[in-house]
């Protein structure tokens, strides 16, 4: 299989999902869980694990700086979570689809018309409310 991922405006190709990939994730959830480790060695470790999926000349492109003092540690955030997204993505679509196609076609058929329907089930909403406020005022002036 192939990963790609969006990192800071760039696409880059991740290496397979290995159990070693898998065991560097584990370690890293696991770090984010432990309230006793330091915040800054877990942007530390996202940083390393990110720099040897993509390469240390990638991460310098994401990243626009080698040292840590000079990073935003946003981006190594949001860079590990688009890396955990895009190993999940086939499986979460396999997943879904599996849900879909359990559904009876009745029951597609029904969610199909709900959300063609969902425009106006807002307006209707929309048009109780105006309704009920202007009972209000009418109330309000008879006393």
């Amino acid at each position: 299989m192939e990963y790609c991922v969006e990192l800071n405006g760039g696409m880059y190709t991740l290496p397979p999902y290995t159990n070693k990939v898998r065991s560097k994730i584990n370690r890293l959830s696991t770090d984010d869980l432990n309230e006793k480790a330091d915040d800054f060695n877990r942007f530390i470790n996202k940083h390393e694990f990110i720099k040897e999926l993509i390469g240390k000349d990638a991460a310098l492109e994401v990243f626009g700086a080698e040292e840590m003092e000079d990073i935003d540690l946003n981006l190594i955030t949001i860079s590990y979570v688009r890396i955990l997204r895009a190993y999940e993505k086939d499986v979460a679509e396999l997943e879904r689809e599996d849900k879909l196609a359990s559904l009876s076609q009745e029951d597609r058929d029904f969610m199909m018309e709900f959300f063609k329907n969902a425009g106006n089930i807002q307006e209707l909403d929309k048009m109780l409310k105006k309704q009920g406020n202007k009972q209000r005022n009418v109330m309000r002036g008879a006393f």
